[in-house]
């Protein structure tokens, strides 16, 4: 948590966000996810090594610094 600057704090508002989501709020983004899926797009998550060393099983890598 030290090195990614995380604080306890950012974990506790997290937690209580996603606890505090009722069936109706998770229901609401079922337009959207539709939406998503239908354009076929695959995501993936995970060690940029391991995702840079399988560049050619993808069409494009994006990291999460280049979206913001």
């Amino acid at each position: 948590m030290y090195f990614s600057g995380v604080t306890q704090n950012d974990i506790k508002e997290m937690y209580e966000e996603i606890i505090d989501n009722t069936d109706e709020d998770i229901r609401g983004f079922a337009d959207m996810i539709e939406k998503i899926l239908q354009q076929n797009y695959i995501s993936v998550v995970g060690a940029e090594q391991h995702i840079r060393e399988n560049k050619n099983l993808f069409d494009s890598i994006k990291t999460f610094k280049n979206m913001i």
